[in-house]
């Protein structure tokens, strides 16, 4: 039986195996195979399978999933010239022990076909002639990569091109690929320019799926010969009626392959000018035989020439081609030269239009501006007539113009007019547009257009500035106020009235009104004076209006803008000192502080009235018994000593440890409260004990930066560092407060809050404050202060409204930003673990 199949399988093979291949068909795999094996064929991946009969054989590639039966080929979708797949045969494997398949892929290929033909194989030196190149994919799949080079010898020059490019003297096609039935055609233009007897073949590569091919074009041979040679000398541009000469010379070359006739006779030589160059002065040995024909026929002998010369005067715009042609006879041949030429380009100046809204062009409401526009013909040689000129000013009424005639380089005025801008309440572009359209005086027609933009836009307001040389001044304290006035406008503003109305409550010194005449877009300071502030008894601002008038056609302006100045009751003058009673310190002692205060007016001052001295909180010390220290009144020129109201004990050895510095508070007769602070003081401690309970505070936040309106949390350490129980501590921070009744030497307790910033900038988180019972007596002391950074979030551009011009204006300029907070004085603070050892020690 299974030879019986093996033998139905050698049949199928043998079917396949005869079966005609097509011409752009081949086998490009042909191997036994296991199941679970893979081929790459032309870069695409199958893994083979058997199937479970071994009748059938299961491919998958990309993302594709197909089968084959036994002796059966299957066509298969395009993936990259894979075409065809044949299972063909199986057979167990002795050695292997397992069944193998035979299979074999067909691919389909490209195949390019080139043609390549030449208008004229022979030409005289001077002479042009086209290659026509087509490339044609006959085959069954996409050629690609592409390259396709044409080299030429020296005498030959490539002048002109229709789809490819020039690199040297070749020239190249290139294309990514060509589709199956897909041609492409180019073509180029080559002149001779010296002798050449060659055979030129071009080259052709392409890859075909599996290798690059190259090939060759048919081959052409290019003979040049340069018996005569036809030569000319020309401008390469001119402009409308310049004129100019060509000179042409024909020269008869000595023949260096015979020596046959010495001479030729010229059957004829023609010069054929276009319509666009008119000839003024032709040469006399030269017959005009047509409208712009000329013609020399003669003898011509060997290493001889003759030259002529052309007055020419050009009247059209555009490529002036004057074409050559001749035909003679040497040594019994006829022989001719085609395609001859000379060209030069015939341009016009033309015309511009100049408008004095050039550099300036911004008009204001009422604003009265000249307006003139010239248009000038720029041809040196030519004049320009039926001269149309169509002008649209947009808001402007400016009347069209017709010039009969312009002289060569003649200017015109065309508008000249007053134009008063209009009342509008908001700003707009506009222009004027103007077009020309002419004929020169050959007939040649032309045009030119341009647009002069420009702004209307409202009156715009005088800007008021108002400069006090102090914001914040005491009573009967005096300072300077300036005004100055910038005036916005695009026009000068003359007699502006300018003046001050102050509270009355001011004393004023100086020029405070005026009349001035204020250039355009130019900022005049107008006066400046003295003003002494007021006895007041509460702190207050007193303003001061600046009022501006003017009037033009346009009409009446009053513009108001206001500043107040902060006035506040005088200070009174205190000298504050503060010391340390104790000479030695060390750790664990309690030391007094010494306050000496001082009322420095003199008989006639003023006296000091509830004195509150606060005692400043520190990481490194305990406060005793009071925070604080009252004194009824302090009258002038009077002090007071204030000693051993204020003890602290010392927690820390340190060679430098600073006392914060201590606040003053005290109140006017009027009650109006001020304070005044004393200085830090730096003093050093020495080794010692601590005995009792010690409470230490530290505060910590959980990140150094944030932007506004991020939560974040702040978390408080309580430690007491000291020998004994610590017992009714309480814990004060940011309005909340934490109760411990006792607490064991050496043990800690961690409270956290969530806190939110909301204004940008450094800030300064607020002092922690703990309570407790030490010695028999009340205690309290203060935490480290840790700083945050609060950044401004990213907000979305807003669109800005449009002010409207307004002839009032007010400024709130007391209004002053808040101040940003002052860092209080750092205090060293170590954590607990740090502070216990430093007990112990």
């Amino acid at each position: 039986m299974r030879a019986a199949v093996l033998l139905a399988m050698l049949i199928f093979s043998m079917a396949i195996a005869a079966a005609p291949v097509d011409a752009t068909e081949k086998i490009t795999h042909d191997g036994w195979h296991f199941s679970h094996e893979s081929v790459t064929v032309n870069g695409v991946v199958f893994n083979l399978d058997l199937g479970y009969s071994a009748d059938k054989l299961l491919l998958r590639f990309d993302d594709n999933l197909d089968f084959v039966e036994l002796g059966t080929c299957k066509i298969l979708p395009d993936t990259n010239y894979v075409i065809k797949v044949c299972f063909s045969d199986t057979d167990w494997d002795i050695d292997e022990k397992k069944i193998k398949f035979r299979v074999r892929f067909y691919s389909r290929y490209p195949d390019i076909e080139m043609t390549r033909t030449i208008g004229e194989e022979e030409l005289s030196v001077g002479e042009e002639t086209q290659i026509d190149v087509t490339i044609r994919n006959t085959g069954e799949a996409r050629a690609a990569n592409i390259s396709f080079i044409d080299y030429f010898p020296e005498g030959i020059e490539i002048v002109d091109t229709d789809g490819v490019s020039v690199e040297g003297n070749a020239t190249v096609w290139q294309r990514s690929s060509l589709d199956a039935g897909d041609e492409r055609e180019f073509s180029y233009t080559i002149k001779a320019a010296d002798r050449v007897n060659m055979k030129l073949k071009a080259y052709l590569t392409y890859f075909d799926g599996l290798e690059m091919q190259e090939m060759y074009s048919d081959e052409i041979h290019l003979r040049v010969q340069d018996f005569m040679r036809l030569t000319s000398v020309l401008k390469e541009e001119i402009y409308v009626g310049e004129e100019t000469n060509i000179t042409i010379n024909l020269s008869h070359a000595p023949d260096d392959e015979d020596t046959g006739e010495d001479e030729a006779e010229i059957e004829y030589l023609d010069i054929l000018f276009p319509d666009s160059i008119e000839v003024t002065d032709p040469p006399l040995r030269m017959q005009k035989v047509g409208e712009r024909r000329y013609r020399w026929s003669g003898e011509l002998r060997e290493n001889r020439s003759k030259t002529w010369e052309f007055d020419i005067r050009g009247i059209y715009t555009g490529v002036a081609d004057i074409q050559f042609y001749a035909q003679y006879e040497k040594d019994g041949r006829t022989y001719s030269l085609q395609n001859l030429k000379d060209s030069t380009v015939i341009k016009d100046r033309g015309v511009i239009i100049r408008c004095d809204l050039e550099d300036d062009n911004e008009i204001e409401s009422f604003e009265k501006k000249n307006i003139r526009i010239w248009v000038q013909n720029l041809n040196a040689y030519a004049m320009l007539k039926d001269v149309r000129i169509k002008i649209d000013g947009g808001a402007m009424f400016i009347s069209d113009v017709y010039v009969d005639w312009m002289d060569e380089q003649e200017q015109k005025k065309v508008a000249d007019f007053a134009f008063v801008g209009p009342d509008i309440k908001s700003s707009r572009s506009d222009e004027i547009n103007v077009r020309i359209m002419y004929e020169t005086e050959y007939g040649d027609e032309g045009g030119e257009e341009e647009d002069f933009s420009y702004s209307l836009v409202p009156v715009d307001n005088l800007e008021i500035t108002q400069d006090p040389d102090d914001t914040t001044i005491e009573e009967e304290e005096t300072t300077y106020f300036r005004v100055s006035v910038k005036n916005n406008r695009n026009t000068d503003v003359r007699k502006v009235h300018v003046y001050d109305t102050a509270d009355s409550r001011f004393q004023k010194r100086g020029l405070s009104e005026d009349v001035v005449n204020i250039n355009k877009d130019s900022k005049t300071e107008i006066y400046a004076y003295k003003i002494t502030a007021p006895k007041v008894r509460k702190e207050q601002d007193i303003c001061i209006n600046t009022t501006v008038e003017y009037k033009d056609e346009s009409g009446n302006y009053t513009y108001v803008k206001e500043r107040c100045i902060t006035v506040k009751p005088r200070e009174i003058k205190f000298s504050v000192s503060k010391d340390v009673a104790e000479d030695e310190r060390f750790r664990g002692q309690i030391i007094n502080m010494e306050y000496e205060i001082r009322n420095q007016e003199d008989a006639k001052g003023d006296t000091a009235y509830n004195l509150r001295i606060d005692f400043p909180l520190a990481q490194g010390y305990d406060t005793l018994d009071s925070r604080e220290y009252l004194i009824n009144q302090l009258d002038p020129g009077e002090s007071v000593t204030v000693d051993r109201e204020e003890q602290i004990r010392i927690r820390f050895n340190r060679s430098k440890f600073l006392i914060p510095e201590t606040m003053i508070w005290y109140e006017d007769k009027d009650g109006n409260t001020f304070n005044v602070n004393t200085s830090s003081k730096s003093i050093s401690t020495d080794s010692g004990y601590i005995t009792g309970p010690a409470i230490l505070l530290n505060k910590t936040a959980e990140v150094k930066e944030i932007n506004e309106s991020e939560s974040f949390q702040v978390r408080l350490l309580v430690t007491n560092i000291g020998t004994d129980m610590a017992t009714g501590v309480k814990v004060q921070d940011d309005g909340k407060e934490w109760s411990i009744m006792s607490m064991a030497p050496g043990s800690s307790k961690e409270f956290t809050y969530s806190k939110t910033l909301m204004r940008p900038g450094k800030h300064v988180l607020p002092q922690a404050v703990a309570s407790y019972r030490c010695m028999g007596r009340d205690c309290w002391t203060g935490s480290d202060q840790p700083k945050i950074k609060v950044s401004e979030k990213e907000k979305p551009e807003k669109e800005q409204p449009t002010e409207t011009p307004a002839q009032e204006e007010k400024s709130a300029a007391s209004e002053a930003e808040p101040a940003e907070e002052e860092e209080p004085s750092e205090q060293e603070a170590p954590g607990a673990e740090e502070e216990q050892k430093s007990m112990l020690q």
